[in-house]
């Protein structure tokens, strides 16, 4: 076997059409509105950074982290899927987590159209406060997904993982896809290094990507905050952004979404077969 082919793993019928949609969604151009729209946010954007500077975004996405992970609770999903543990989703079916994440993805669909409706006739006046809630919704919402597929995301490394959601999510462009995609690749390496390494090797294998681990996420909320002005910057064109605000926030949650489902449906099977590339 060469380096460019995967696993040979007998995946059932249902689980072999789901490793088709995942293939697809990774080389998924952008839609239309990434192509035609986001080039004419440009200029607003720079407004935009004056109005909430990309320090403060940086933060905002790596600080809101924690408030999203809290946010994301188990108890609901627990009891829809009758489990005790979280982690016995791991063990379940992929169609019956692909039904609890099809739940949250609507819940969190309404709740950004909501939010964007109201917060969009604000204009200048209330983007600051949009995108600390965008921000937060998203990031609950990709917390929210994992737990459907068993994950808790308790670890650095989860953390970045759903920072390398959010990057491919909102990536502007096939190439900005594919780098947010190779970095997440990175992190699915190390995680299921640390998971196939012995219980005697568990604190080498913690220190395995600690170096890295800082400088990752730094780049990841770095890339999500450019791409979150951009969208949002979209609510400053002139007379629309009333009208606009909840279709941006439904497109954009809409690609987190797709983007978290596709991701933790390839990380589930990876722990369920055993390999680390599928």
């Amino acid at each position: 076997m060469n380096a460019d082919q995967k696993p040979a793993v007998d995946l059932n019928s249902y689980e072999r059409a789901q490793l088709e949609n995942i293939r697809t969604w990774k080389t998924e151009r952008p839609d239309m509105l990434h192509r035609v729209f986001l080039p004419a946010t440009i200029p607003f954007s720079f407004i935009l950074y004056h109005i909430v500077p990309k320090r403060v975004m940086r933060g905002l996405v790596d600080g809101f982290d924690q408030v999203a992970k809290t946010l994301a609770d188990q108890d609901d999903l627990l009891r829809k899927a009758g489990v005790a543990d979280i982690e016995e989703l791991r063990h379940k079916s992929l169609r019956l987590s692909d039904n609890l994440s099809e739940d949250v993805r609507n819940w969190a669909m309404g709740g950004a159209i909501a939010e964007g409706a109201v917060t969009g006739m604000g204009g200048f006046f209330t983007i600051s406060i949009d995108i600390p809630i965008i921000i937060t919704l998203a990031l609950r919402t990709a917390y929210k997904i994992g737990l459907c597929y068993g994950f808790d995301g308790r670890t650095e490394d989860d953390k970045n993982f759903i920072m390398g959601i959010l990057a491919a999510s909102s990536a502007g462009s096939l190439h900005d896809k594919l780098a947010a995609l190779v970095m997440l690749k990175s992190i699915e390496t190390v995680m299921f290094q640390k998971m196939a390494m012995a219980a005697m090797e568990k604190v080498a294998a913690e220190g395995l990507a600690r170096g890295s681990s800082t400088l990752l996420a730094k780049k990841l909320a770095s890339d999500i905050s450019a791409d979150i002005v951009r969208h949002k910057a979209l609510q400053l064109l002139p007379g629309v952004g009333a009208v606009i605000g909840g279709s941006v926030n439904g497109w954009f949650m809409n690609n987190v979404c797709k983007a978290a489902v596709r991701s933790f449906q390839k990380r589930w099977l990876m722990q369920k077969y055993s390999v680390s590339d599928i």
